[in-house]
């Protein structure tokens, strides 16, 4: 196995949850290993040994840890080949913004201590606001993803097929 991914025990970190679709959707196999999340305890001192921060995702590839699902994703397209578009293909990268933005208002609402009920109606507004920002984008394709299409094939693979 060249893939071993590093995750949280409860499937709820989004950024876990992209590097393990993608994996998923190239039919990559892999092992995984679970992890304790910051907010549920103390981190396994074996994974710590690997990756001192901490933080999810991490992924060991051939024998080299790598962290941060973006980085994660651009060696494992390096390797592999990309999805139907790369995560650094230009159309892609605005997306990738929008879900740096989403999840941050999402942890500000619901994984942090609001100092105040105004602070804590504050952040909700900003999470309501994001996730206004991420259904104007997914309404501009024609197909239910950010994309025109999700999957290992191109549109120009599927006319091949078709």
């Amino acid at each position: 196995m060249r893939v071993t991914l590093y995750r949280d025990n409860h499937a709820w970190c989004p950024y876990c949850q992209k590097v393990w679709l993608w994996l998923e959707e190239k039919q990559i196999p892999y092992r995984i290993e679970k992890v304790t999340m910051f907010c549920y305890g103390e981190k396994e001192s074996s994974y710590k040994r690997k990756v001192p921060s901490g933080m999810l995702p991490a992924i060991e590839l051939d024998g080299r840890i790598i962290k941060e699902s973006d980085d994660i994703l651009i060696a494992l397209e390096k390797v592999f080949a990309p999805l139907s578009q790369g995560i650094e293909d230009p159309t892609v990268i605005p997306l990738r913004q929008l879900e740096r933005l989403l999840f941050r208002a999402w942890c500000a609402w619901l994984c942090s201590r609001a100092a105040s009920s105004q602070q804590e109606q504050r952040n909700r507004e900003q999470f309501i606001g994001v996730v206004a920002q991420v259904e104007s984008v997914l309404g501009c394709t024609p197909s239910p993803y950010f994309l025109d299409s999700f999957g290992i094939l191109t549109q120009k693979d599927l006319e091949t097929l078709t």
